[in-house]
């Protein structure tokens, strides 16, 4: 059989040929090319309707016309199927929308204030201005991957960059200037706070010109236009981020192009106004000063499957529901600052009171996990606590169910003994309702079976939003 791909192919090639072949004359004038076709063969491929077709910079003629009354755009196959698939998209839409609204109303005119129209025009069509914008617009740069426009014609010359996070600078003056009232935080207590981010950028703003004016003083080629500092909190924990663009806490300063506290560098939605910064958790305690490799981190939350109206649960915990710090620092003698890409909104969520609602458009919200890290293993026993989280009583049971409900009261008679006890194997302990998919180790059998049975499972901490933020 013939492919009917390759026929097409072959005859395309054949009227290529034709035509080239039918080229009577061409001329380069201004740096557009001229080709002068054979007029049979012209009206063939372009029709009558037309003297000449134009496409970028080459000009198609028919021969014997000494005055071109009307030139057409050719289109290239590539451009119909653009515009076919653009046509059939409007349709669907069409067909789907019943009441099509604009993005924005339509507003009235307002009349133009006449004494500014001279002075309005002036500045619109000052060719220091229009010029420069339009050559700017003209030109673009390889920058490794793709063409990129110049952002001005005078590139910004090169100065020194740190990468080190100044506030480690700033809490030096004062912690007040990270944290205000910092030394008011409760111990043992852990807060969602927002970053300022007016703030940094304000004070990064006046960190890199005084390094500029440094720089000059000092002689060093610059024309005071570079930025040298634009890491502000510690991302070197950071090691999910592959665009190292997004780890600055700001953009260069000569492309800052909006209101302070809008030239950040990582992305986020400028016309959600809760999203002012990011989300940071504030730690204060002994947690992390003793278990300084503890893993931190957002997960997200799901609704009770069975109520809705429960206590919301952690979702699987994959890739797409955790999220990671961004950031992270440290205070005196024992805050600890994590900093996420979330909004307010996001990790609140949605209560729902109602076991009947429906959950489909709801928002679970995110919880905020402390978790052992896998892999350093520890052996031991806990103290024995009851459902209220009392700690004085003695098991009710004699015996545990599973071997990780065991603690060191079912190895006493009472809580006394315990001050001056150390294992032993000659006391008889088993478990009730042991996992029939685990391994049952027996008390006392073999040092492989006791390590099983000492063996601490990773400790793992959750606390959903909801309850660090005030009710809306």
């Amino acid at each position: 059989a013939i492919n009917a791909d390759a026929s097409l192919e072959a005859n395309v090639k054949t009227e290529f040929f034709n035509l080239v072949n039918d080229i009577t004359a061409y001329t380069i004038v201004s740096g557009v090319l001229n080709i002068t076709v054979n007029g049979s063969t012209y009206e063939l491929f372009f029709g009558k309707g037309s003297s000449g077709k134009h496409y970028q910079n080459m000009l198609i003629i028919k021969e014997g016309e000494t005055e071109i009354d009307h030139i057409g755009s050719a289109t290239t196959q590539q451009e119909i199927l653009q515009y076919q698939n653009g046509f059939n998209l409007l349709q669907k839409v069409v067909n789907n929308e019943t009441d099509i609204k604009f993005k924005s109303p339509v507003r009235n005119p307002q009349i133009a204030n006449l004494n500014n129209v001279g002075t309005d025009l002036q500045m619109k069509l000052n060719p220091s201005l229009t010029i420069t914008k339009r050559i700017i617009s003209q030109i673009k740069v390889w920058n490794g991957t793709e063409m990129k426009p110049i952002d001005e014609l005078k590139p910004v010359m090169a100065c020194p960059e740190f990468k080190d996070p100044v506030y480690e600078q700033l809490k030096k003056l004062s912690q007040d200037f990270i944290l205000p009232n910092v030394e008011k935080l409760p111990q043992d207590s852990i807060t969602i706070l927002q970053t300022n981010q007016r703030f940094i950028e304000s004070y990064m703003a006046g960190l890199n010109h005084e390094m500029a004016r440094e720089l000059l003083w000092r002689e060093f080629p610059t024309d005071q236009r570079g930025t040298s500092f634009r890491q502000f909190w510690d991302v070197r924990d950071n090691l999910f981020e592959s665009d190292p663009e997004k780890q600055f806490d700001i953009k260069k300063m000569h492309l800052w192009n909006k209101d302070l506290g809008s030239n950040r560098s990582r992305s986020w939605n400028e016309s959600d106004p809760q999203d002012d910064g990011n989300i940071v958790l504030v730690v204060r305690g002994q947690l992390l000063l003793k278990y300084p490799n503890t893993m931190v981190y957002a997960q997200k939350a799901a609704y009770d499957p069975d109520d809705p109206a429960k206590q919301r649960i952690l979702t699987p915990d994959t890739e797409a529901n955790i999220r990671y710090p961004l950031f992270s620092a440290e205070l005196e003698p024992d805050i600890f600052l994590f900093g996420f890409d979330l909004t307010i909104d996001q990790i609140r969520g949605d209560r729902i009171q109602n076991s009947n609602s429906n959950t489909a458009s709801a928002k679970p919200g995110w919880f905020f996990v402390f978790k052992e890290r896998p892999g350093q293993i520890k052996f031991g026993l806990d103290n024995y606590t009851d459902e209220l989280g009392d700690e004085s009583g003695m098991p009710t049971n004699s015996f545990p169910e599973t071997w990780n409900d065991l603690t060191w009261e079912h190895l006493v008679s009472e809580k006394e003994d315990l001050k001056n006890y150390c294992i032993r194997f000659n006391k008889i302990v088993n478990v009730t309702n042991p996992d029939p998919d685990e391994p049952l180790p027996e008390w006392g059998s073999n040092a492989a079976d006791m390590a099983s049975i000492l063996y601490q499972n990773p400790v793992i901490f959750a606390r959903h939003s909801a309850e660090m933020l005030p009710e809306e």
